[in-house]
């Protein structure tokens, strides 16, 4: 859940919270020499925050970005599984959805995700399970939209105030 894997010359602080639903952390960024902006977005820049949940039982990972308190985008990446050992990983699917806040969901990656299993990186299984997430995800991300803001902001502030 921290990200360490991110390349870059910059600093972050973490702080997660385990809930009986999942865990849920918030990165902060500051110090980046180089910022990362992907479709006109910060992705990470000074000032940028991603709030990221892990669901138990879930099959997809989600990190909300913030830039300069104000929600940017929801991210989620369609998982095979959900690990919760000292943080939250997941095994990636490659197909991931991208949310602004307005907009209608938007499946990306689907060319990855066919090449995967068409390359046996991923079985065929895997696969499916990958497009049933996906639609299952989009389906709640129409209906339930408005809610999800509401805890991401509310877990952003908790996490900020170490609560």
């Amino acid at each position: 859940m921290s990200r360490r894997e991110w390349p870059g010359a910059f600093e972050r602080s973490v702080r997660v919270m385990r809930m009986s639903f999942g865990d849920v952390g918030l990165i902060r960024y500051s110090g980046v020499t180089q910022p990362v902006v992907k479709n006109s977005v910060p992705v990470i820049a000074d000032g940028v925050e991603w709030l990221q949940l892990a669901p138990r039982g879930e099959n997809w990972f989600m990190t909300a970005m913030f830039d300069r308190g104000e929600l940017s985008q929801y991210y989620f990446d369609i998982a095979d599984e959900l690990f919760f050992d000292e943080e939250a990983s997941f095994t990636d699917l490659f197909l991931d959805i991208l949310l602004i806040p307005g907009s209608k969901p938007v499946l990306l990656d689907l060319d990855e995700l066919i090449a995967a299993r068409d390359a046996g990186v991923i079985t065929p299984y895997q696969a499916e399970k990958a497009l049933v997430t996906a639609q299952r995800l989009t389906s709640f991300l129409e209906t339930y939209g408005t809610e999800l803001r509401r805890f991401c902001e509310s877990y952003r502030t908790k996490l900020m105030s170490g609560a």
